[in-house]
C-alpha cells in the first residue's frame, strides 16, 4: 500500500528517495522517430515510481521503451531522458500497474496465488534486429501478435522515412515463481503447481491452451487457481 501512496506525489523529472542516487542519459536508440504507441509499454508518460535493487525508489513521469526495455522519464526541462543503470532498477509502478525488472526486460504482474504470479512482456523489433530463440525460449515464429510497417506516413522511423520498414511487436506470457521468471507452458505450469498436477493433466487434455497467448495463459491461471 504504502508503494501506491508515491504515485500522489505529482513530479515533473525524478525525485529521489533514500539517498537514491540516479544517473541517467539522453536515449539514443534507433526508434527516436518512431510512433509512441508502437516504441512505449503504457499510452503516455505517468506519474510513477521505479523501485532500485538498494531499496531507494524515485518518483516522476515515467514510461517503459519496449524496444530497448530501459525506464525512460521527462526531466524539469520537458526532455525524456533514461536511467542509465537500468540494470539498477528492480520494479516500475505506474496507475497501480506493476512491472519487474528481469532478464528478459520488464514483465507486467497480473494475477498471483501463493509465490506464483502470472505477467506479460511487450516488446517491439524492427525486424532487421531479431534475433532467432530471443526472450527465453520463445522463437521468432511464436508469441508474434502482430507484424507493421513502420512508415513516413503515422508510425515514423528514423532507418529511413521513405522506405517500408516492418517491425514485430511482442506480448510473450510468463510465469513469475520465487522471484524467478520463466516462460509459461505445461511443463512450468505443473512445476508452480505440483499438487494440482493431475487436473492440470486432465484439463489440458479436454481443452486446448495457447501458451503463447497471454490472455489464455491468464484464463487457465484463474482456472487453476479459483
Amino acid at each position: 500500500m504504502r508503494l501506491f501512496l508515491l504515485l500522489t506525489l505529482m513530479l515533473i523529472g525524478l525525485s529521489c528517495g533514500y539517498g537514491q542516487t540516479v544517473s541517467f542519459a539522453s536515449p539514443t536508440d534507433e526508434s527516436s522517430k518512431m510512433l509512441d504507441s508502437v516504441k512505449y509499454v503504457l499510452p503516455e508518460f505517468t506519474a510513477g515510481t521505479v523501485i532500485f535493487n538498494d531499496k531507494g525508489y524515485s518518483n516522476g513521469a515515467v514510461n517503459i521503451h519496449a524496444l530497448t526495455q530501459k525506464v525512460h522519464f521527462i526531466d524539469e526541462n520537458g526532455d525524456i531522458r533514461e536511467i542509465d543503470d537500468n540494470g539498477n532498477v528492480k520494479i516500475v509502478i505506474a496507475k497501480k500497474r506493476n512491472f519487474l525488472n528481469c532478464s528478459y526486460g520488464f514483465i507486467e504482474l497480473y494475477e498471483s496465488a501463493g509465490e506464483v504470479s502470472v505477467g506479460e512482456l511487450r516488446s517491439v523489433n524492427i525486424i532487421s534486429e531479431v534475433k532467432t530463440g530471443a526472450y527465453g525460449s520463445k522463437s521468432e515464429s511464436t508469441a508474434i501478435q502482430s507484424v507493421g510497417y513502420v512508415t513516413d506516413n503515422g508510425m515514423k522511423t528514423d532507418l529511413n522515412v521513405n522506405s517500408r520498414v516492418p517491425y514485430i511487436y511482442r506480448k510473450v506470457p510468463y510465469l513469475i515463481r520465487k522471484g524467478s521468471v520463466i516462460p509459461a507452458n505445461k511443463k512450468t505450469f505443473t512445476k508452480s503447481f505440483p499438487h494440482k498436477k493431475d487436473f492440470i493433466e486432465q484439463y489440458l487434455k479436454e481443452n486446448k491452451v495457447d501458451f503463447d497467448n497471454v490472455e489464455e495463459v491468464r484464463e487457465f491461471f484463474r482456472i487453476l487457481n479459483k
